[in-house]
């Protein structure tokens, strides 16, 4: 839907040989995502719901959606680490995540893949492509 491709190699040693490895590497090059170190992708690991809020905001960041976020409030709003709560105010605002019904975050906790559908689906309307 972005229309990204890769156009350099990939540095990390942990996606060389994997089938996914032009498309991680494309969202590197774009600032979508990016590594665990500059050697290391990771492409096993789970995902967190502050690591999701970052990876969608960077996506309506490459689509030149206003970037102004909003102040949380969330009951643990402690535990998110600073340089996610610009990204997890924004999709706040967006109303793509919301948190949960007692007030919290969960920022550690991962994501299942149906939450994931849901906010993927909520940032891409965002963005108009769908």
């Amino acid at each position: 839907a972005l229309g990204l491709k890769a156009t350099t190699e990939t540095k990390f040693t942990d996606t060389k040989h994997s089938s996914h490895k032009d498309a991680i590497q494309a969202l590197v090059e774009a600032g979508i995502m990016t590594g665990k170190t500059t050697t290391t992708f990771a492409p096993n690991e789970k995902l967190s719901r502050q690591h999701a809020a970052v990876v969608m905001a960077r996506v309506l960041e490459y689509m030149d959606v206003d970037m102004k976020g909003s102040i949380i409030h969330y009951s643990d709003k402690d535990l998110i680490n600073e340089k996610y709560v610009k990204h997890i105010g924004l999709l706040n605002r967006l109303d793509i995540m919301t948190g949960r019904a007692d007030g919290s975050f969960g920022p550690q906790e991962h994501l299942t893949r149906a939450q994931l559908a849901k906010i993927l689906q909520r940032t891409l309307k965002v963005a108009n492509i769908m």
